[in-house]
């Protein structure tokens, strides 16, 4: 599982949020869309979820998740951000997409987290 999130964001304790709810992950942190797919393509294992801001630095949430997808096709996204605007997210065919609006409560990114991994 791997979060990439603009370092200034309310998501500071997310990723060990995650990890002690849902044990059977390793989490894998970015600061930003860059270092995120540096990170991936350095991980020789599967990567189950990409969480992501939507808007960070350099290279962007559907960018990054754009590129990963092409290179590991089975991964699963959740998208976050707290820009207002965002809050009806869909992908380039207008499909609903996973996200999770910020700021969230722990309960909230878990059940969500889930939800995402469970999808078929």
């Amino acid at each position: 599982m791997m979060f990439a999130r603009c370092a200034s964001t309310a998501l500071t304790l997310t990723p060990r949020v995650v990890a002690v709810c849902l044990l059977e992950y390793t989490v894998l942190e970015a600061r930003d869309g860059d270092e995120a797919l540096a990170v991936a393509r350095r991980h020789s294992g599967v990567i189950a979820l990409v969480i992501t801001d939507i808007v960070m630095p350099g290279l962007g949430g559907w960018a990054l998740t754009a590129r990963l997808a092409a290179e590991r096709p089975a991964i699963r996204v959740m998208y976050t951000t707290g820009y207002a605007r965002h809050a009806a997210v869909r992908d380039d065919e207008g499909r609903s997409v996973p996200f999770l609006a910020k700021p969230c409560v722990p309960r909230d990114l878990i059940r969500k987290v889930r939800d995402t991994l469970d999808m078929n």
